[in-house]
């Protein structure tokens, strides 16, 4: 019987780990539910409520649309990660202040409209999501990447946010 659920708790164990590896590199809040409560909070999680309830945070359920939540020290997206035998997590990703992504674009000489397409991939939206939103094509939408990524000598979205967010890499 133990040889059965041992590889399935080294699995969730391995899983949490992993996220809380993650997110403290990247400082995203983290909260992790088991039936429905809230059984643990990272750090930055605490700091983005700043004393509010766990159910002030909207739940973006499986829409797959990006879900803001308006904390005391910023703007977050909301990201839900449901795992079986852990639970749900709700991961808070801060987004940069206007005024900081605004300084680093500068330093990457990008249009107007790059700017703008740029935000939206900071802000995790797809290809389709932005031309839906900028009312253009999902192909104008990936010439502005390409020009994007050509200018920030990066090569993906990934590369582009961890460039741009400037996050450290441990």
């Amino acid at each position: 019987m133990v040889n059965v659920i041992v590889p399935h708790v080294s699995r969730a164990l391995h899983s949490l780990n992993l996220i809380r590896a993650i997110t403290s590199a990247c400082d995203i809040g983290m909260i992790v539910f088991r039936e429905e409560r809230p059984v643990y909070m990272n750090e930055e999680a605490k700091r983005a409520l700043n004393g509010r309830p766990v159910a002030s945070v909207p739940d973006p359920g499986l829409s797959g649309d990006p879900i803001f939540f308006q904390g005391e020290k910023g703007t977050y997206r909301v990201r839900v990660i449901s795992q079986r035998g852990i639970g749900k997590t709700i991961l808070l990703q801060p987004l940069p202040a206007s005024s900081d992504f605004h300084r680093r674009m500068e330093q990457f000489a990008l249009t107007r409209r790059q700017k703008e397409i740029a935000l939206f991939i900071l802000r995790g939206f797809s290809n389709r999501e932005i031309a839906d939103r900028l009312f253009i094509s999902e192909q104008t939408v990936k010439d502005h990447l390409h020009g994007i990524y050509e200018k920030v000598d990066v090569r993906s979205r990934s590369e582009f946010i961890v460039k741009v967010l400037e996050v450290p890499l441990r």
